[in-house]
């Protein structure tokens, strides 16, 4: 068996020797350069490189109009195309990692792989966990699941933009044995590159969105986009018609993030009109009652908003109904962060507060102190906010 990487890269010059001393071990690395400007090329073809990295292979060209499913496709046929690799996909025993320039392995990364394969050689993907950003001192934070190892045979990428793998005429190689399977050991880390271009990002979102008009995911990510853009004012009645759009299309194809797409209705209406936030934010919770979040924002809308009067008791109520809702845990990106630990005891902290039942106020916040760790997102400002409403309530017992 041969455990490769492949990648594609553009202007990547900071990058090309700490990831390639990162994935020397593989038995093949191919890279595919899409029309770099800054030395990248230039170096990647260098004695230096190539005398480095005997396994390396190289290629390069232009794709225009730019996909990432097209340049993925051209960058795994260089594998297809290696006679080196030709009884190995002859036999189906070929490893392939994607991990683009900015992306790093854990050290241990190929034993683990050919561990996972020796232990299932029939399975499709591997399931990893994949640190998407890292705190000031280097630690991850927002952890995910990436599926980016893969078998060769029949794999396919498809979409422009948050591009996904798939499988066509080779599904019955795998009918013995495991499809997917995951090792929480081969850890893969992202330094994210913040410098991107945004307008050629939604262009490629708006090419999702014109091929399938039921793309809830590109409609979603492309919302996002425009609510980013400095004037919300010209973008405003756009994202809020999509929004409306998603949500019908949603009901149509059954989508497992309805909610998501209320939650975000309710979000876009807060100042606008308080009582249809709230039913927006009554129909998220009534698609996903295992699921947290809106639960949370809802009280908090209930509370502070421009239009009505703080209404505890209605919040106390959805809190309520959240604890006997048996919530579970969700996808990361579904869930407000901490919202399984100190969080959802805060807001019922806050909830009391406004009841005048600052004792019982007092013990949430200390629960929600006890549950908060240095690893939760925003730990400092947590503490800072949980210390203040601690005082607030001890002073008003």
């Amino acid at each position: 068996m041969k455990i490769i990487v492949y990648t594609i890269l553009k202007n990547e010059l900071k990058n090309i020797r700490g990831w390639l001393e990162n994935v020397k071990d593989a038995d093949g690395i191919y890279l595919l350069d899409t029309g770099s400007t800054d030395g990248s090329w230039e170096l990647l073809s260098s004695s230096e490189i190539g005398n480095a990295y005997p396994n390396l292979h190289l290629a390069r060209t232009i794709i225009d109009p730019w996909r990432f499913d097209k340049a993925r496709n051209i960058n795994l046929q260089m594998v297809l195309l290696d006679p080196d690799m030709e009884e190995d996909i002859k036999q189906n025993s070929i490893v392939c990692w994607t991990i683009d320039l900015d992306e790093r392995f854990c050290s241990d990364w190929y034993a683990l792989t050919k561990k996972e394969y020796e232990a299932h050689p029939n399975f499709r993907k591997l399931r990893y966990p994949y640190a998407c950003n890292h705190d000031a001192e280097g630690n991850p934070i927002n952890i995910n699941t990436y599926d980016k190892c893969h078998r060769l045979m029949g794999a396919k990428w498809s979409l422009p933009i948050h591009e996904i793998l798939t499988y066509g005429d080779s599904e019955q190689l795998y009918i013995d044995g495991e499809i997917n399977i995951s090792c929480d050991k081969v850890f893969v880390h992202h330094y994210q590159n913040l410098d991107t271009d945004k307008e050629n990002y939604k262009s490629l979102l708006k090419m999702r969105i014109d091929a399938d008009r039921y793309d809830l995911e590109a409609m979603n990510h492309y919302c996002t986009e425009l609510l980013k853009d400095g004037n919300l004012g010209d973008n405003f009645d756009k994202v809020l018609d999509i929004m409306l759009t998603m949500y019908g299309r949603s009901l149509q194809c059954q989508c497992n993030w309805r909610e998501c797409i209320c939650g975000n209705i309710a979000g876009q209406l807060a100042d606008l009109n308080y009582d249809e936030c709230c039913s927006w934010y009554e129909k998220a919770i009534s698609f996903n009652p295992q699921l947290r979040t809106y639960y949370l924002r809802y009280c908090l809308y209930l509370l502070y908003n421009k239009f009505e009067a703080p209404n505890p008791t209605k919040a106390r109520a959805v809190i309520e109904a959240m604890k006997n809702a048996s919530t579970t845990k969700q996808e990361a990106w579904k869930e407000i962060p901490g919202a399984f630990t100190y969080y959802s005891y805060e807001v019922e902290g806050i909830i009391k507060c406004w009841l005048g039942l600052y004792k019982e106020a007092e013990e949430l916040f200390n629960t929600s102190l006890e549950l908060l760790t240095e690893e939760d997102i925003g730990y400092l400002e947590a503490l800072d906010r949980l210390g203040g409403y601690l005082e607030f309530a001890r002073q008003h017992q």
